[in-house]
């Protein structure tokens, strides 16, 4: 049995960027752990995102942690050494076959989670996974070319699955034009399927593999 760790900034973010993977994987039966590193902005906000992540959690299938509370926005306040030291005790504890973070956007804690997470990819003592990739955001600049190796994951069988587990993320279903909406996730998955042969895929920026 193959194990997975996700390194996401907030709830909704490993969804976005590689729920179809997530899916395909556990129904295969692997197991799949995301690192959550926060939840929301303030307690009440909190209880209201950390009960859309357990729902989504549950309705998939993947174990979770939340690192921080009440820190959306500003997790770079948090010694960032406290948070690879995080990572890396996950990582020597779980011993994950594949490591996946998300890739920077313009949000500060994504810029922020990504350094963490290339931090603790870094050569050193201690278990290291044989793969680490990065999965795409929707917000991602298109003048900011995203670097490494292009796997297209196909998730046609998963894609109904992962627009329901979107919507158990309420607090983040957003109104059109903005690509936090059902059709925009859709339509995302739709495009990279085209670019790979597939109804639906999502792509992930290899970094790293060591075979």
């Amino acid at each position: 049995m193959k194990t997975i760790l996700v390194l996401s900034p907030h709830g909704d973010d490993e969804l976005l960027g590689m729920g179809g993977y997530i899916i395909n994987e556990i129904q295969r039966g692997h197991k799949v752990h995301v690192m959550f590193g926060t939840d929301g902005i303030n307690e009440e906000n909190s209880k209201l995102r950390i009960k859309e992540i357990e729902s989504v959690s549950k309705f998939i299938g993947f174990t979770y942690e939340i690192m921080y509370h009440n820190m959306d926005g500003t997790l770079y306040k948090i010694p960032k050494n406290d948070i690879v030291g995080k990572i890396d005790k996950r990582i020597n504890e779980l011993k994950p076959d594949e490591f996946y973070s998300c890739y920077p956007s313009h949000h500060q804690d994504h810029e922020f989670i990504y350094e963490c997470g290339k931090a603790a990819m870094r050569l050193k003592e201690g278990f290291i996974p044989s793969v680490y990739g990065l999965y795409e955001y929707i917000f991602i600049d298109p003048l900011s070319l995203p670097q490494g190796g292009l796997m297209y994951i196909d998730i046609s069988n998963s894609i109904d699955k992962k627009l329901k587990a979107f919507k158990l993320y309420k607090s983040q279903n957003k109104k059109s034009p903005s690509p936090l909406t059902i059709e925009s996730v859709k339509t995302l998955a739709q495009m990279r399927g085209i670019q790979c042969g597939k109804k639906y895929a999502e792509l992930i920026y290899i970094q790293k593999i060591i075979i």
